[in-house]
């Protein structure tokens, strides 16, 4: 940086969220013990001294393992631990432009899951997408997956989940998860700062198997489902089997995501011919949500309820057009100019 000027352009909102979901990133795949111990070895070391971005990567790098699998020579594999390139990592994410879409898609051979990875830049827009691009970010990629059903303590076989870490550090790779995964998904928890393009199969695992996600890898499945319609990777038949898979979602980042999204076809891409299609779909979509919701708050409900509450309301009256939603909205809408703390 030459001036004062130079400077100041660094502070803006792209370089803070890039930074907070860079760190995030390397958070949840360091693992939050080994990212701590990092934070505070880094401060201890330069409490009251100057230091470089180069000596945080070096102090988070030295109080993390990544356990990865080698062969040894010509003898069986084993695993080994080792401390995370911190440094390569992070100087791929803030030395260059943008961030990646991942492409994932599983296979069974041999009695085993392989998990064959591919990286390239993501763009917002069609056109973008089809120019070829030669960046290569190494993405820390923690895998979260269905495994085989273990017994539980009376006998009945439930659904279980792990995870495993790999970092990718070409364009492509192949990495090994344990046999018999069920569906996979590869941004667990939603931390990782790229666009997950699963293969077609791998998606519809996940969809018949969307329950066994988090509420944050459900919401990232809808946001970069939705991003890949935008920038022509994916269709909107196939984003809107991801709704129907999302139809009893109840937390309300989730519902709102959803209603958002619905909201945007309604506006701007579906012909006045199709919108009583549109209408009735939301309906089907939403219906189950505002009956369990009700119109009224319950006694302790919580915020996000409220949010949910009204996010739902929004796209019947909306995009549904739906004749009792609209009514009450009517009803509501004189009680308040009458009483204005007669509704909520």
């Amino acid at each position: 940086m030459a001036t004062p000027a130079e400077a100041t352009e660094l502070f803006d909102i792209i370089t803070y969220e890039k930074g907070c979901a860079v760190l995030r990133m390397a958070e949840s795949f360091l693992g939050e013990t080994d990212f701590r111990a990092g934070i505070r070895a880094y401060i201890a070391r330069f409490a009251g001294a100057n230091a470089a971005g180069a000596d945080l990567w070096e102090s988070l790098a030295a109080a993390s393992q990544l356990t990865q699998p080698r062969h040894v020579g010509l003898g069986p594999r084993t695993r080994v631990r080792q401390p995370v390139p911190v440094g390569p990592l992070m100087t791929s994410w803030i030395g260059q432009p943008g961030f990646p879409v991942l492409s994932a898609e599983s296979e069974r051979r041999d009695g085993r899951t392989l998990l064959h990875l591919a990286q390239r830049r993501c763009f917002a827009g069609e056109a973008e997408m089809r120019r070829p691009d030669e960046a290569v970010w190494q993405i820390p990629i923690v895998v979260s997956f269905g495994s085989e059903a273990r017994a539980g303590a009376r006998g009945d076989a439930a659904p279980s989940r792990a995870t495993r870490r790999f970092l990718l550090t070409a364009r492509e790779q192949t990495v090994e998860l344990p046999a018999g995964a069920r569906w996979v998904f590869a941004n667990a928890d939603g931390a990782g700062f790229y666009r997950l393009h699963p293969a077609a199969p791998d998606l519809a695992a996940v969809r018949a198997h969307v329950a066994e996600l988090t509420p944050a890898e459900r919401k990232v499945l809808l946001d970069d489902q939705w991003a890949l319609v935008r920038n022509g990777l994916s269709d909107v038949a196939s984003f809107a089997e991801v709704l129907v898979a999302l139809r009893r979602d109840d937390d309300y980042l989730v519902v709102r995501a959803m209603a958002a999204r619905l909201s945007y076809l309604h506006q701007r891409l579906v012909r006045a011919e199709d919108r009583p299609a549109l209408a009735g779909f939301a309906r089907w979509l939403f219906g189950g949500q505002l009956a369990r919701l009700g119109w009224a708050a319950a006694p302790g409900e919580s915020p996000e309820q409220a949010v949910r509450r009204s996010s739902v309301v929004h796209l019947l009256g909306e995009v549904g057009r739906d004749p009792a939603v609209l009514a009450e909205a009517v009803l509501l809408a004189a009680a308040e100019r009458r009483d204005p703390a007669a509704v909520e």
